[in-house]
């Protein structure tokens, strides 16, 4: 090792290097320069823990190397921010980092700045920034979306340097499990900081921006809210930071339907000179924060709007300002002049993507509650198709298009065989006057159309050639050059033909279409898996319905000796092809008479069952009744016919039905249904087979086993319509439903049920369910001053287990759960329970019933235990037990930790405390 100082080196050249000094100043110099080259090569070792050693590699190692790795990963940052496309429709995002793709964009510049900060890592060991460059490392994980690798390398930091970034990095291994989608998990994990009263001042702003960001994905308004104004009060924001989140306040704030602060926040945005963007809907925020009785406010918002669209800033804007109006004058029932509006918004939303599925869908909506049902199928056919799919209403969206389509698909059968059964009725000679109007007017049709697609042509060239005048700054072309060394046909003049494509080929003008056939057609949809298997197995049914149909009027078709002559009417080609499918023949009669009946039941049933019109309904099965008295149909028509007029508060009618029904049909299904009688009994086979079928449900959906539910439910339906055991399918449909999709197709399967069989003991269970669903998760966390009470974390949303438990090897384990089961069977038979007998800790045997969906369910299954006495009547136990509810969370923690004396003890107490 090189000696930097030594005593005796000195003693010895004393007087020769006093002899040099003298005689040569430049030695001085020399030796200086020497003696810092050695200290530095002395400095330079990186793992001597020395004050000089640490110094050097922290001036070193900062400037030189982990200075420009942080310098590659702002850069990254930054890229993701100004690529993040703000979604105003929607809260915005807390932290702007941009999808996969912009991701992908800085995987490079990220990977440089990783390589820098290993290497100061690998050189500058013992310097001041090594923790920092371990903590840039996870964090470029994170930015790189490698998320459980984030984790990891946040847990290294909580362990190797635990006072420095505990919070932080805690904070950070939250966020990477809502970049996993994991809300929950990244609450609980958010929960450890903010329980923490050491956060220090530097990691307040991340740590309550993140806490933020989980309770707006938890949809916990009120806690963003408070945490968000934690930033503000303690945190440190730059402007762009104060911009965003002060919008977000506002947002929130309208949520909570806090429109004082709402506004505040949002005129504190503008204050803050934002870019046009967060001003314009800043503004546009504002405007809906208004009274809807207020006459003087609606007044005011509505000239504020007409004022914003007028201005030439808002050209992009126009979609969204239009939506707004539309809405205004719709809280108002002003329809006429919120369909205008609706439409314009439509008409100019060329730049926002979601902006012209929300006008169609607000139309959509619009025209279904005016009862403008086809206009309604045509305005859900455009929202399907360019709605967001990850949207919440899109499940609802699609349910209502697929019953617009069969409704509009059924009364477009009815019309049309109708029409063509009116005009076989007519003379040859009024047929023929009116195939020759018919004819005279599609010739003014085309005639139109041709001079339309001419002068649409001629406009087109124009502009093409004005568009290629200014790029080539030369003279513009004209559709036909007459010139003598000019082409006289357009496709024969280069630049128009080349500007057309152009301009064919635009991207304004089409819209981005991706490269495919029938474009146009506007009820064009992408396949797509189906939401639910209950969608798809409908769709399969409606598809083999639709073919069985085909097969049966082809060879009815075939059979029709007339047909030939019935296609020779006029003996004209022209005017006989317009009258080539009226029904002439007794066979071609029959045939359309059985499309019209089939259709108008279908109309009806839709009506009633599906869209709750049921004064249409009324309409539609009184045509059916009236056309075909006697029919197969008749006594659900009357069944229907009663049910819609109760519906429609009129008694006298619907009794009519009832008595109409009973009496000519008193064992008909529908009839048994009406007189209250059970259809389980053995007076038909019919009965029995409905009672074996719903058995064969309830044990397919107790196994898992949820398509055989949907598959079995719809054979019922279709061969049993209106059993007296139909609410119970439908209530397990609906469960099903719940295991298989969505939760909103969930809440809507449950609120069907509800609505349709209100009273009933299915509803009431309906009713429990979604009440459960629509709870705010909470989590409540018991605070008291005994220390036991602070140990546990109830979280009600958690899954739940009740657990029985005695210290007596002796007891009969195995004739408890059977009695436990008999138990569940009685009176949780819905709830799929699983009952096992299990050796515990602490001397204890215990029983362990699970699972329940959260806190209330499990509690009521307790107080049940409780209120029936079971444990001393039917388990007939005559010692101390333990019985208690408990969260699979805390569970494990009390089964690892042997606590479950002590957790039985809390539990108590919590009880006590409610």
């Amino acid at each position: 090792m090189l000696k930097i100082v030594n005593s005796y080196f000195f003693q010895k050249y004393k007087n020769r290097l006093l002899l040099k000094y003298k005689y040569n100043r430049n030695f001085v110099k020399g030796l200086t320069i020497l003696l810092l080259s050695m200290l530095i090569v002395y400095a330079c070792n990186p793992n001597k823990e020395k004050w000089l050693n640490k110094k050097w590699h922290s001036l070193v190692g900062h400037y030189n190397i982990y200075f420009n790795g942080e310098q590659k990963l702002n850069d990254a940052i930054e890229v993701l921010n100004k690529g993040h496309v703000n979604d105003f429709n929607n809260i915005l995002a807390i932290f702007p980092y941009g999808n996969d793709a912009a991701a992908k964009g800085v995987l490079n510049i990220l990977d440089e700045a990783m390589k820098k900060f290993s290497v100061t890592i690998q050189l500058h060991k013992v310097g001041s920034y090594t923790d920092e460059a371990w903590f840039a490392i996870a964090k470029t994980h994170f930015f790189k979306r490698d998320y459980y690798a984030c984790q990891e390398a946040m847990q290294y930091m909580i362990s190797k340097y635990p006072l420095e970034y505990k919070n932080l990095s805690t904070a950070w291994i939250a966020k990477s499990y809502m970049g996993l989608g994991k809300p929950m998990e990244a609450e609980a994990v958010i929960g450890l900081v903010l329980s923490s009263k050491n956060i220090d001042k530097k990691d307040i702003t991340e740590v309550y921006l993140t806490a933020a960001d989980i309770n707006i994905k938890l949809e916990k308004y009120k806690s963003a809210i408070e945490n968000l104004d934690k930033v503000f009060a303690e945190g440190s924001l730059n402007k762009d930071q104060k911009i965003r989140y002060r919008f977000i306040l506002g947002q929130l704030y309208s949520l909570a339907n806090d429109n004082i602060n709402a506004i505040y926040n949002f005129n504190k945005v503008i204050s803050l000179v934002p870019s046009y963007e967060f001003a314009f809907n800043a503004n546009i925020n504002i405007t809906r924060l208004y009274n809807i009785n207020d006459k003087k406010a609606v007044n005011m918002v509505r000239k504020s709007l007409k004022k914003m669209a007028k201005d030439d800033k808002n050209t992009d804007y126009l979609g969204q300002i239009y939506y707004e109006l539309g809405k205004l004058e719709l809280s108002q029932k002003n329809y006429q002049p919120a369909i205008i509006s609706f439409k314009k918004s439509i008409q100019n939303s060329t730049t926002a993507a979601n902006q012209k599925a929300k006008s169609c869908y607000e139309l959509a909506k619009l025209y279904f509650d005016l009862k403008e049902y086809k206009f309604a199928k045509a305005y859900y056919d455009t929202t399907a198709s360019t709605f967001d799919k990850n949207e919440k209403n899109y499940p609802i969206i699609i349910g209502t298009k697929n019953v617009l389509n069969d409704l509009i698909n059924n009364l477009t059968v009815y019309e049309t065989e109708d029409s063509l059964q009116m005009l076989s009725k007519l003379s040859k000679k009024d047929l023929s006057r009116k195939v020759e109007e018919w004819i005279l007017a599609d010739n003014k049709k085309k005639e139109q159309e041709i001079k339309a697609a001419r002068n649409q042509k001629i406009i087109e060239n124009s502009i093409a050639a004005n568009q290629n005048q200014t790029a080539n700054n030369t003279n513009a072309p004209v559709a036909f050059d007459n010139s003598a060394n000019g082409s006289q046909w357009y496709f024969y003049n280069t630049n128009l033909s080349n500007s057309g494509a152009n301009e064919f080929f635009n991207s304004r003008k089409w819209g981005n279409r991706l490269n495919e056939d029938y474009w146009r057609l506007s009820q064009k949809e992408k396949p797509s898996k189906p939401n639910s298997e209950k969608d798809s197995t409908e769709e399969g049914e409606n598809i083999k319905s639709k073919d069985t149909a085909k097969e049966k009027n082809k060879d009815e078709v075939a059979s029709n000796k007339d047909s030939d002559k019935q296609a020779d009417i006029f003996g004209d080609k022209n005017k006989d092809a317009w009258v080539k499918n009226i029904p002439y023949s007794n066979q071609a009669i029959e045939n359309s008479n059985l499309n019209m009946l089939e259709a108008l039941h279908n109309i009806g049933t839709i009506y009633y069952s599906k869209i709750k019109n049921y004064k249409e309904a009324i309409t539609y099965f009184n045509i059916l009744q009236s056309k075909f008295p006697n029919s197969e149909y008749e006594p659900e028509t009357w069944y229907y016919l009663h049910k819609s007029h109760i519906e429609n508060k009129e008694s006298k009618n619907a009794g009519k039905y009832k008595d109409d029904l009973i009496n000519n049909y008193p064992n008909n299904t529908y009839a048994l249904l009406l007189r209250g009688k059970p259809i389980n009994t053995a007076s038909t086979d019919a009965n029995k087979e409905v009672v074996v079928l719903y058995d064969s449900v309830f044990n397919a959906f107790k196994l898992g086993n949820y398509q055989t539910v949907f598959d079995l439910k719809a054979q019922v339906d279709k061969k049993y319509p209106g059993n007296l055991l139909r609410p119970k399918f439908e209530l397990i449909n609906a469960l099903a439903i719940g295991k298989t999709s969505k939760i909103e197709e969930y809440k809507l399967a449950l609120l069907s049920v509800s609505k349709e069989f209100p009273k009933t003991d299915v509803a009431l269970k309906a009713d429990e369910i979604l009440a459960i669903l629509n709870k705010a998760r909470e989590t409540t966390i018991v605070q008291k001053k005994d220390s036991i009470l602070a140990e546990y974390n109830m979280d009600a949303n958690d899954k739940y287990y009740y657990v029985f438990a005695v210290k007596d090897a002796k007891e009969n384990y195995t004739e408890f759960v059977e009695k436990l089961y008999s138990y569940n069977e009685a009176y949780a038979s819905q709830d799929n329970l699983k009952v096992n007998a299990l050796m515990g800790n602490e001397g204890y045997q215990y029983i362990l019933i699970r699972e329940f969906p959260n806190q209330k369910k499990a509690e009521d299954y307790y107080k049940g235990i409780v209120a029936n006495n079971v444990i001393t009547s039917k388990l007939k136990v005559n010692q101390p037990y333990l019985d208690f509810v408990i969260s699979i969370t805390n569970y494990k923690n009390v089964m690892r930790d042997k606590q479950m004396d002590k957790y039985y003890n809390f539990y108590k107490k919590l009880q006590e405390k409610h």
